[in-house]
C-alpha cells in the first residue's frame, strides 16, 4: 500500500475589477492523503473527512474521492483500491475556492496514483492538471492559483490558454492579507444571477483601466527595488496607491448588493479608509492587501500616505471602530500552490 499528501490552498478570485480573470493563491491550506494498492479497503475507510468544514459526504458521492475515481476508470485502472482522508480548513460558501481547492488537489493526486499504477507510463503536467480542473469547475481564476500558487491572470477562461504568472517568488510574504470571513455563506449561483445582461460602456472602460492599474502594480513587483512607477519628471505611483485604485470594481460587485449586502458595505467603508479591499470571489469574504516596502532595506514609500505602516494603522483603525462577532479576521500572505507534502 502506498500513501501521499498533496497540500492545496485557498484562493481569492477577482480582486476587484478582475472578474473571472485575477486570482491569488493564500497561505492556508487544505489537505489530501490518498492511500492505494491491494488491501487499502481493509485498512482504512473509502472516506474520512476533518477539520472545521468537515460537512461534506463521506462516502462514494464525495467530490474528491468521485473525481479520483472516475480518473482511474477513464485511465482504464478501474480495479485499483485507493482510500482518501481530507483535512478540509478553508471555508466553503465564503469566496475562497473551496470547489476548487477539492477538484486540483484531487487531480494532483490521481495523477500521482495514475503514474505508479502505470509504471510511469502515464504523466500529467501541472499544464495538463489545470486544463482538467478548469473543465470541472469553470472558474480559471480560482483554478490557476490554486494550482500554480501566487497571483495569476487568466487571459481566457478556456482548455488550452494557460494563465499567467504575474509575480515572482521572491517576496511572497511582502504582501500583507487580511480576510474578513462573514459568518453567513453565499451561494456561487445567487452571485451570478444578480448579474446584469449588459453593463454600461462607461463603466466597462473604467473597469477595463482599473484591471490595467492592477496587473501593472502587480507586474512591476518584478525585483525589490521596482516598487514605483516613474510617470513624469515629478511623478510616481507608489504600489499601495496602484492596487488601491487598481482595485476599484464596476462591474459585478454593486450588482451583487442583495446578496451580500453586509460584506459591500464593509468593502465599502473599507476604500473609504483608503484601503485596498474588495470581495472575495463570490463572497462573502472579504479581502483587503498592501504591499509592505519594509521588507526591503533602501526601500521607502515615496509619499508617507500609502506606506503600509500608514494602512496598517487605518487598518487598525478600521477594526476597532468596527467590531462585530458576524465576522471572523484572519491575517495571512501569498500561498504557494498545490503541492505534495
Amino acid at each position: 500500500m502506498k500513501t501521499v499528501t498533496i497540500r492545496v490552498p485557498a484562493t481569492s478570485a477577482n480582486l476587484g475589477p478582475g472578474f473571472d480573470t485575477i486570482g491569488l493563491s493564500l497561505d492556508f491550506y487544505d489537505e489530501l492523503t490518498v492511500c492505494w494498492g491491494t488491501g487499502t479497503l481493509l485498512e482504512h475507510r473509502a472516506v474520512e473527512v476533518s477539520g472545521p468544514f468537515s460537512d461534506v459526504p463521506v462516502d462514494e458521492t464525495n467530490m474528491v474521492y468521485a473525481i479520483i475515481k472516475s480518473e482511474l476508470l477513464h485511465a482504464g485502472f478501474p480495479e485499483v483500491e485507493f482510500a482518501i482522508s481530507c483535512i478540509n480548513n478553508i471555508p466553503h460558501a465564503r469566496g475562497l475556492g473551496s470547489s476548487s481547492a477539492a477538484i486540483c488537489s484531487a487531480l494532483q493526486a490521481a495523477s500521482i496514483v495514475l503514474n505508479d499504477v502505470s509504471d510511469g507510463e502515464i504523466t500529467w503536467s501541472k499544464n495538463y492538471i489545470y486544463d482538467k480542473a478548469l473543465a470541472i469547475e469553470g472558474h480559471g481564476d480560482n483554478v490557476a492559483p490554486c494550482i500554480f500558487g501566487g497571483i495569476q491572470l487568466v487571459t481566457k477562461s478556456r482548455p488550452g490558454h494557460f494563465p499567467l504568472f504575474l509575480r515572482s517568488d521572491y517576496a511572497y510574504d511582502a504582501f500583507s492579507i487580511r480576510y474578513h470571513i462573514f459568518d453567513e455563506p453565499t451561494k456561487t449561483s445567487d452571485a451570478r444571477n444578480a448579474l446584469p445582461k449588459e453593463i454600461d460602456r462607461l463603466q466597462a472602460v473604467e473597469n477595463s483601466a482599473n484591471v490595467a492599474e492592477l496587473v501593472t502594480a502587480f507586474s512591476m513587483l518584478k525585483t525589490p527595488d521596482n516598487h514605483v512607477l516613474q510617470l513624469g519628471r515629478n511623478y510616481t505611483r507608489n504600489i499601495n496607491e496602484m492596487l488601491f485604485f487598481g482595485t476599484e470594481d464596476h462591474i459585478h460587485q454593486d450588482f451583487r448588493q442583495s446578496v451580500y449586502p453586509e460584506s459591500l458595505d464593509r468593502v465599502k467603508k473599507l476604500r473609504g479608509a483608503s484601503i485596498p479591499a474588495a470581495i472575495s470571489g463570490a463572497g462573502s469574504t472579504i479581502i483587503a492587501f498592501w504591499f509592505d516596502e519594509r521588507r526591503f532595506e533602501g526601500l521607502d514609500g515615496h509619499d508617507d500616505f500609502w506606506t503600509a505602516q500608514a494602512i496598517g494603522a487605518r487598518y487598525d483603525k478600521f477594526i476597532e471602530e468596527n467590531k462585530s462577532p458576524s465576522w471572523e479576521i484572519k491575517k495571512g500572505t501569498i500561498g504557494v500552490g498545490c503541492s505534495v507534502v
